[in-house]
């Protein structure tokens, strides 16, 4: 049985696989070392099982450093009609404004998230700039978000960090996660385009949107 950081690590890494073009879910088997004995793959027709598993391949390499040797990875693919028919409807919270009211040294920051007609706000006190209003931000977003849930998950921002990737500069955010008994540490991100705050909250709306999708 895979350790409980090994699961963890799991989640981190099924949450980008499901980003993919074409997979609609995947789950890792671990042996007795921790070490990835199987990886299934549940995918539309669009894409061919040889594109989908290079696909893997190279998100796993290019992402964590961890190679999956193709031959351990099973595809079944599944028709669009019957996904429609089957699956569940994925809700997404979409973020519909921010605002932010600074006075002295302090500021106010309030994270508006929408679902079809029902608004969830969260509003959070914090510094007027720099790391602590990043923070913040992200706090907010993740108030509107507990809101949304109403009692069913609870998410806390474990870390936010600016960082450099591909001579651009992204937001990184860290959410711990905590549903029916169970704790997991889920992963963010946003290419920092605005000045704003909107690259933090899209990013723990990133980490977060595909988890509570189906709560």
């Amino acid at each position: 049985m895979a350790s409980q950081e090994r699961i963890q690590q799991a989640e981190i890494w099924k949450e980008l696989l499901h980003r993919l073009p074409g997979v609609v879910s995947a789950e890792f088997v671990f042996d007795d070392k921790d070490s990835v004995k199987e990886l299934h793959i549940l995918s539309t027709q669009k894409r061919s099982p040889k594109q989908i598993v290079r696909d893997v391949e190279s998100a796993m390499i290019a992402k964590f450093g961890v190679e999956i040797d193709h031959r351990i990875i099973s595809i079944a693919q599944i028709s669009d009609d019957v996904l429609k028919d089957r699956l569940p409807v994925e809700k997404r919270l979409i973020c519909s404004g921010m605002d932010v009211s600074i006075r002295s040294n302090n500021a106010e920051i309030c994270v508006e998230l929408t679902y079809g007609e029902a608004v969830f706000r969260g509003k959070v006190q914090a510094g007027p700039k720099g790391a602590a209003r990043r923070r913040a931000t992200a706090e907010a977003t993740a108030a509107a978000i507990n809101q949304y849930g109403n009692g069913e998950f609870c998410a806390r921002i474990s870390d936010v960090k600016v960082m450099e990737i591909a001579e651009q500069s992204a937001v990184v955010v860290a959410v711990s996660f905590q549903s029916r008994g169970r704790e997991e540490l889920l992963l963010g991100s946003c290419f920092q385009w605005e000045e704003d705050g909107l690259p933090v909250v899209r990013a723990t709306l990133d980490a977060l949107n595909r988890k509570i999708s189906f709560f």
